[in-house]
């Protein structure tokens, strides 16, 4: 290892990592931000990491493929293609390699329980999500099963591949939460709203009930946290129907605005504003959107981001 780093430190890998988001212009917002980020590929790696390697079969697999976009372009739409083009990245496993781990592999045990009737030859695509586990009805719940049933429409045009009967979603913040993380997961449980909750009277539920915020993070047992970070799709004919179509009119929204866009000559009044705060947040027009935010709907303003 570089001086200074001892054998097997995460730093050695963010070192590089933070290098080159550095030539990109990106930092950290904080040092919390960036300690959150260290503690939960940390736990990524030493926790998920040697349940989920044994079972990859192709790491960093590229899937692209094309689709029509629906024709409905709508009155004074001039849309610039007939297709578009649609391209992931994502690790696949195979029957192969389920069947080879013994049961206790926490990644085959939930495939396993989400999927009852698997095929005899199969391939399950894995995506991975910066992000905590939505609640269940929320936009980003669907939208990330949509993607995932997407990619597995792309991995099955690919040659060679087996049918894909599920996709599996990993949320790496849930595997070390954070403050607004135990805001979020406690309204959520009270509301009913999210799947994944401590048993009742576990330890895991009596330390959620009694914490506040400005205490210290609980340290929740490993497996109610893999059952936070991991979310199992089952695939089918009709799911992958879909989910695609879904896709379609998405980028046939996008097409329209444009559309719109050129047409007008300015982009306000010609897309739709929208999205929570962390999506505006990354929005390169946030300065003059008339509409950037839920809470701030129909009001310019100017986001301040946090020193580093």
């Amino acid at each position: 290892p570089p001086a200074g780093r001892a054998a097997h430190d995460i730093g050695t890998i963010g070192d590089v990592v933070e290098e080159t988001l550095r030539s990109q212009g990106k930092t950290s917002r904080s040092r919390q931000t960036r300690d959150s980020a260290y503690r939960r590929a940390a736990a990524a790696i030493n926790e998920v990491a040697p349940h989920l390697f044994p079972l990859v079969a192709s790491a960093e697999e590229r899937v692209i493929g094309t689709r029509m976009l629906p024709a409905a372009g709508g009155a004074g739409a001039v849309l610039r293609a007939d297709r578009y083009e649609l391209h992931g990245v994502i690790d696949v496993l195979t029957d192969v390699q389920l069947n080879t781990v013994q049961p206790g592999n926490i990644i085959r045990d939930a495939i396993v329980a989400s999927c009852p009737a698997l095929p005899p030859h199969f391939e399950v695509v894995v995506d991975y999500k910066g992000d905590r586990r939505p609640p269940m009805g929320h936009d980003y719940w669907t939208q990330a099963e949509w993607q995932v049933q997407t990619y597995a429409w792309l991995r099955m045009r690919q040659p060679n591949a087996l049918p894909v009967a599920a996709g599996v979603l990993i949320y790496i913040n849930e595997l070390a939460p954070v403050s607004d993380d135990m805001v979020n997961l406690q309204r959520e449980a009270r509301q009913g709203t999210t799947d994944a909750i401590p048993a009742a009277g576990s330890p895991d539920a009596y330390a959620l009930s009694l914490w506040r915020p400005g205490a210290a993070i609980p340290t929740f047992s490993q497996p109610f946290r893999m059952q936070r970070a991991i979310r199992v799709i089952p695939v089918t004919q009709q799911s992958l129907t879909n989910a695609t179509t879904q896709f379609d009119q998405v980028v046939l929204d996008i097409e329209r605005c444009v559309s719109a866009e050129a047409v007008a000559g300015t982009i306000r009044n010609n897309w739709a504003a929208g999205g929570d705060d962390n999506t505006c947040v990354a929005c390169d027009f946030r300065h003059f959107c008339p509409s950037p935010s839920p809470r701030q709907a129909g009001q310019p303003h100017v986001i301040r981001t946090p020193p580093a």
